[in-house]
């Protein structure tokens, strides 16, 4: 035979047996349209003074400032006080960005312990407390926030439609309520602007807004509503589809649609009445996860890539779809020795400069932005992995293979500078993987891109699991095996 190619550009299909001839793990890496692997772009720290050290679970953004809220975890151990504080809220003005404000919460006090949603007004932020009250934020006044009088009391979720507030209330399950008409009014929330949303009786777990519409999700159902024609009652209900959703945080916007983790704990894409499955390739991840209420979703636009990533914090799961290939792969930080947590609590894109702001989840909190350019990740080695699918290279018999030819990128370490290396290891049948055999990224006078290395070995099926983790740019190519048939069974 002649070299024979791996597939490299597909992506991660971990939801079925790991004989299969899929790529069972794709950790890291891009893939982009010429099925080209390199390295995602880096999270670097966001060096600023006066953020505590809570972890990050809320970032919005108005007018050249962005709101910070955080987990505080010491408050909320305190179980014996009534008044314990489970967030704390924090402002950056961006002339200034290394140094954050503290906010003072109305009142004094965040009881909600659930993650944040926002809404960003004319000169407004305006924040559901997680289970508490609805609170304003403005530029004007940067150290506190104001509670909205008469809003709901208990609101988890927020949106803006036909110049109304709406938001969701825990102590009424059923129910939508609104402010009055117009920015300026949403202080106010009459008592008759309120009406039962359900299907059947179905608890609203989320709400969010599309530009037109405001989708109103439960355990089993979701609901499209529009603005119509009567004032006293706003809002029309135009669809409902028998798919709720699993995790209240766990929903994302795209474009004219949303897309969540539904109640079968599938990934799904709606407009409000087609339904479109995407996560077949982890539906057994998905479904083999302890604990998912925790889970949320954001959107991620990097160079030549249109991400959704899903995450489980508990779990210390970050799954990612790729909207051009629709393909998943995981996401990971490295901490000596192993792979672990994609440690983000919140995402929020600044577009004046083209910058990516995460919030860190981890308990020491801390923001982080990123970096297509730097290849170590705050501090620790950015670990990029592929294990790809069993070949059998169109034959059961077995076959002897005489080199591994790899195509990548090279010559790109310093002058003088010790280069990086990719790694790459096989596994024959049922045998251990081999050791790992190492390709050297290269000086500047070392640019040649086809490389071999010489596994031996006879097999029917092989695997391969190639690896990178040094910081000098770099690509994967492609991945062929120099294969021939012995004729044997």
């Amino acid at each position: 035979m002649p070299l024979v190619p791996v597939n490299i550009s597909d992506g991660q299909v971990s939801g079925v047996s790991d004989l299969a001839p899929v790529c069972s793990s794709l950790v890291n890496f891009d893939v982009d349209e010429a099925g080209a692997n390199r390295p995602r772009a880096t999270l670097q720290t966001y060096s600023v003074t006066g953020l505590g050290a809570y972890p990050v679970d809320g970032i919005a953004r108005i007018a050249g400032y962005m709101f910070i809220t955080a987990r505080d975890t010491e408050r909320e151990k305190d179980i014996t006080n009534a008044q314990r504080r489970n967030h704390r809220a924090y402002y950056i003005n961006e002339v200034f960005p290394a140094t954050a404000g503290t906010v003072t919460i109305d009142a004094g006090e965040w009881a909600g312990i659930r993650r944040p949603t926002f809404v960003v007004g004319a000169d407004k932020i305006y924040f559901a407390a997680g289970g508490d009250s609805i609170n304003s934020w403005v530029t004007t006044a940067p150290t506190v926030t104001t509670a909205l009088s008469n809003s709901p009391s208990q609101a988890t979720h927020i949106a803006s439609l036909g110049q109304y507030l709406i938001s969701n209330t825990l102590d009424d399950p059923h129910a939508i309520r609104w402010s009055a008409l117009g920015e300026g009014s949403w202080t106010t929330w009459p008592s008759a602007n309120s009406m039962e949303a359900e299907a059947r009786p179905d608890e609203i777990r989320a709400l969010a807004e599309n530009t037109n519409s405001l989708f109103v999700w439960g355990e089993e159902t979701t609901q499209l509503y529009v603005v119509g024609a009567d004032p006293t009652l706003p809002f029309d209900c135009v669809s409902t589809i028998n798919v709720g959703i699993a995790a209240p945080y766990c929903y994302v916007r795209l474009d004219e649609s949303y897309v969540w983790l539904d109640d079968k704990r599938r990934i799904v894409i709606s407009d409000g009445a087609a339904v479109r499955p995407i996560s077949d390739a982890i539906q057994a991840d998905l479904r083999s996860l302890d604990t998912i209420s925790d889970a949320w979703a954001y959107r991620y636009e990097e160079g030549q890539h249109s991400y959704l990533v899903f995450r489980f914090p508990t779990e210390e799961r970050t799954f990612r779809y790729d909207l051009k290939s629709e393909k998943w792969s995981e996401l990971k930080r490295y901490v000596a020795p192993f792979q672990d947590d994609f440690d983000v609590g919140a995402y929020v894109y600044r577009q004046s400069d083209n910058t990516h702001i995460f919030g860190c989840s981890g308990s020491s909190g801390g923001l982080y932005t990123t970096s297509t350019t730097s290849r170590s990740e705050a501090g620790a080695p950015l670990v990029c992995e592929r294990v790809t699918g069993w070949q059998n290279f169109g034959t059961d018999n077995r076959k002897r293979s005489t080199r591994v030819r790899v195509v990548m990128k090279r010559g790109t370490a310093a002058q003088n500078a010790t280069p990086g290396a990719l790694e790459v290891r096989v596994q024959d049948d049922d045998a251990p993987w081999s050791d790992w055999e190492q390709v050297s990224v290269g000086g500047p006078d070392d640019y040649g891109s086809v490389m071999d290395l010489y596994f031996g070995g006879i097999f029917r099926r092989r695997r391969y699991h190639i690896r990178y983790s040094s910081t000098e740019d770099f690509a994967v190519i492609s991945l062929a095996d120099d294969v021939s048939d012995t004729g044997a069974a």
